[in-house]
């Protein structure tokens, strides 16, 4: 054999072997990638488990989820009875609760999300700037998923409009289900979700959601006047893409917004809105 032929087939050995490596090790990063992600999911999960053990009576049976094709709440199994002390409001059926041991572990905690299409049962907190709870969980530990919060900017029962944050997860939860009500089957058997607080509950009739990007208007805070205010409504309103019943919004009325990540409309700035006029039932 040559000198020229075997330096020639050292040379495709050489690049072979590199090109093994570099197989290799994208190989073995997005196995320890997909092993962060799937811990991450998990210990998130545990975390959720845990803060709802602290929330509900322990001594009450809370059932486990159901299976995936029977998750949609409806008419039938929306989990409601009509005992609110507000006309045609309805309230929540759920294991006793308390805020004492959530309290104590995070003072921060300022109520719980219930939204049953959309699996979310989750506490909310609030601190003073909204990088805070994005990736921290109610621990105070670093969690991706972090924690439903309020936009510092929001103050319950008093902001026209209160706004809660939340991710969209790729395994749908937090917020990540929140898009079925982008569907109108489960717009139409869905209208309402609640907000609990230690003082009292509140029922919250959709009437808006749809799909945008944070280069839109979409939050707003401040209002000039009752008109700014009913505009704003009425023009979210006209953005949504189910149509709820005719929820009758006036100037004394205060409304909650919920934003979450939307990635059907762009990875990077795309989001969800949903919006609801709030109606304390008791």
């Amino acid at each position: 054999m040559s000198e020229k032929i075997k330096k020639k087939k050292d040379k495709k050995s050489i690049i072979l072997l590199i090109l093994i490596l570099i197989f290799a090790g994208v190989f073995v990063y997005s196995g320890i990638r997909l092993g962060k992600i799937l811990y991450n999911y998990a210990h998130n999960a545990k975390v959720q488990k845990e803060v709802k053990d602290l929330f509900y009576n322990e001594d009450v049976e809370i059932t486990e989820e159901p299976e995936e094709s029977s998750r949609i709440i409806t008419d039938e199994n929306l989990p409601v009875n009509n005992t609110g002390t507000a006309a045609g409001s309805r309230k929540p059926k759920l294991p006793h609760y308390d805020f004492t041991k959530l309290r104590e572990l995070n003072p921060d905690v300022q109520g719980w999300l219930l939204v049953p299409v959309a699996e979310i049962n989750h506490p909310v907190v609030q601190s003073y700037d909204n990088d805070v709870y994005l990736h921290m969980n109610i621990y105070g530990d670093i969690e991706y998923a972090g924690t439903m919060f309020f936009d510092w900017r929001s103050e319950w029962g008093e902001s026209r409009n209160c706004v809660i944050y939340g991710h969209s997860m790729a395994d749908g939860s937090m917020m990540g289900k929140l898009r079925r009500l982008l569907d109108q089957d489960n717009a139409d058997e869905n209208p309402v979700f609640w907000y609990i607080t230690p003082d009292a509950v509140y029922e919250c009739q959709i009437f808006s959601t749809y799909r945008t990007t944070v280069y839109e208007e979409y939050l707003r805070f401040d209002f000039a006047n009752d008109e700014d205010f009913l505009d704003y409504v009425e023009e979210m309103r006209s953005l949504s893409e189910t149509v709820f019943p005719d929820v009758e919004i006036t100037a004394e009325d205060k409304i909650l917004t919920l934003s979450t990540c939307n990635y059907s409309e762009n990875y990077e700035t795309g989001r969800q809105a949903l919006y609801a006029k709030i109606v304390k039932i008791e």
